[in-house]
């Protein structure tokens, strides 16, 4: 077993928790919870809402991957690359 990364999840994991117990007691009403109680700037808001849509546009293009292009996996090294020894014919392309 791998005591060192075990630790670090569990040090990652209480960290978490802990986080989320000094915000839950910071927070209270729906108004704080949802705004923020009002404390974030436009351009924070934006960032934040971009770095959402970022992420989650970087999940779901990679987890639809297989399911677009059969027999692919997802990771870039599984992609083909054109075989440089075989001479090609005008519009075609060898792939290994």
């Amino acid at each position: 077993m791998n005591w060192t990364a075990i630790s670090m999840f569990m040090v990652f994991v209480c960290f978490t928790l802990l986080v989320t117990r000094w915000a839950a007691l910071r927070t209270r009403s729906a108004s704080d919870f949802y705004t923020a109680g009002g404390g974030l700037t436009g351009m924070q808001n934006g960032l934040a809402i971009a770095g959402d849509m970022i992420s989650a546009a970087s999940f779901l293009g990679i987890s639809a991957m297989p399911a677009v292009c059969p027999g692919r996996t997802g990771r870039l090294a599984d992609h083909p690359v054109p075989d440089r020894r075989a001479p090609a014919q005008p519009g075609q392309i060898h792939l290994r």
